[in-house]
């Protein structure tokens, strides 16, 4: 015969998850920009060339993608006419051509910036892997410096 047993009780929650849980929406919203500018930040210092060749890069994608919808609408503009098939097609051939250039050039701006984020992405997570080490480092050494420190960081080790 088999007793029934109560689970064990689930561990305290920590600050970040308590934080976590209790994050709404707009929280997350008002958050995104300063986490935002921490990542940028730390790319700019991490690799200044390949985050101006992102920054370049996704600019030329959005004025070529602008550019490929005008013509989109001016292919459509001129296909979608009352004229015979033909003649609306041979008017249509000059915005068709601007289109897929701007796609061309939209898609290769738009791949050399996704080069040179693959270039800064590791760095960045090498560069932040440190950050968080000499971090701890220091936290360690400050609290064997303060008088009855390390049994303060031992107390507060315990309740995390």
């Amino acid at each position: 015969m088999t007793t029934p047993q109560t689970p064990p009780p689930s561990p305290p929650l920590d600050v970040h998850q308590r934080r976590t849980l209790s994050m709404t929406g707009r929280a997350v919203a008002a958050e995104l920009p300063g986490l935002v500018a921490q990542a940028v930040r730390l790319a700019w210092r991490t690799d200044r060339c390949a985050m101006l060749a992102v920054a370049a890069g996704q600019a030329v994608a959005a004025a070529a993608t602008a550019v490929a919808l005008l013509a989109t609408a001016a292919v459509l503009t001129q296909l979608l006419v009352d004229w015979p098939w033909r003649v609306s097609a041979d008017a249509a051939w000059p915005a068709i051509s601007v289109m897929l250039m701007a796609l061309a050039v939209r898609y290769t701006a738009a791949s050399a910036a996704r080069m040179a984020a693959a270039r800064i992405g590791p760095r960045c997570v090498t560069e932040a892997s440190y950050a968080v080490v000499a971090g701890a480092n220091t936290l360690e050494l400050s609290a064997m410096v303060w008088p009855g420190g390390p049994a303060r960081y031992r107390g507060r080790a315990a309740a995390c």
